[in-house]
C-alpha cells in the first residue's frame, strides 16, 4: 500500500532519503510545490518513501513491493527519477546520469577555508552554472532562496567560486561547488568545501559525483559508498 505522509519516518538515511528528508524540512508544509508517500508492506513496515518536488521523484526503496512502485510512478508520470543504482536497475529505470555516493561523517574540521564573500546567491547560481550542469538558474535560485528562509540551506561564495549544500536534521546533501574556469588547481575547490562543511558542523554529509569529481571528494575526507541514478521510465 501507498499513501501520502505528513512526516518522514526515521530510517538510517541512503542519499535518497537524505534528500527527501532536506526536500520535506524546506517544502512539507507546501502541498502544491511537494508531495510525499510511503509504501507499506502488509506488516505495515515502511518499505519505502517518495517525495515529488518540481515533477521530480526521489525515491529510498527498500524491499518494498517493486510492481506496485512501477505502477505508482507510472501514475506520477514524473519528468526524472532520483533513485540508488540498484533500485533503478530493479524497477526498470532508464539511466540519465550516473553518480557515485560519497559520505563524509563529522567532525568536519580543516583551516583550510575561504572567507565567506557574500555576493548573494544569484552570484553563486552564476558561479554553478558556469561549470555545472545545473538545469534552470532561475529555478535554483528560488528553491535556494526558499530553503535558506527556511533555515534548510547555505551558500558560499569568494569572486572566484561557490558551494551550496541543503540540510535537514543530522544529515545534509551538497548541492554543488564549482570554481571558475580560469582558477582551477589553486586549492579554491577544497577550500570552498571546507568553509560549506563548517555551515553543517556535526552533520553526516552526502554528495553525487560524477565520476570525473570523484579523486576530489575522497582527497577531502569523503568515502564512496554507492552509486546512484537520475533517470525516467522506461
Amino acid at each position: 500500500m501507498i499513501a501520502l505522509i505528513k512526516e518522514i519516518p526515521k530510517i538510517t538515511p541512503n542519499v535518497a532519503l537524505a534528500k527527501i528528508l532536506c526536500h520535506h524540512a524546506a517544502y512539507g508544509e507546501y502541498e502544491k510545490i511537494a508531495l510525499f508517500w510511503a509504501q507499506y508492506d502488509e506488516n505495515k513496515k515502511i518499505t519505502a518513501v517518495i517525495s515529488l518536488v518540481d515533477n521530480v521523484c526521489t525515491l529510498y526503496f527498500d524491499n518494498g513491493d517493486a510492481d506496485e512502485m512501477t505502477s505508482f510512478l507510472s501514475m506520477l508520470s514524473p519528468r526524472g527519477v532520483f533513485t540508488d543504482k540498484a533500485t533503478a536497475e530493479l524497477l526498470g529505470l532508464k539511466a540519465i546520469t550516473d553518480c557515485t555516493v560519497l559520505l563524509k561523517k563529522p567532525p568536519h574540521e580543516n583551516p583550510n577555508k575561504i572567507e565567506n564573500v557574500y555576493r548573494g546567491v544569484m552570484h553563486v547560481c552564476d558561479i554553478l552554472s558556469e561549470r555545472l550542469n545545473i538545469g534552470d538558474k532561475q529555478a535554483l535560485y528560488a528553491d535556494i532562496v526558499h530553503r535558506i528562509n527556511h533555515n534548510c540551506a547555505a551558500t558560499v561564495s569568494s569572486d572566484y567560486s561557490a558551494g551550496a549544500i541543503i540540510f535537514s536534521g543530522d544529515i545534509a546533501v551538497i548541492n554543488g561547488i564549482a570554481v571558475k574556469e580560469n582558477m582551477a588547481s589553486k586549492g579554491l575547490g577544497s577550500a570552498t568545501l571546507n568553509r560549506l562543511l563548517d555551515c553543517v558542523r556535526g552533520r553526516s554529509v552526502f554528495v553525487c559525483a560524477e565520476a570525473h569529481n570523484v579523486p576530489f571528494y575522497i582527497k577531502n575526507g569523503f568515502e564512496k559508498i554507492g552509486l546512484a541514478v537520475y533517470s525516467k521510465l522506461g
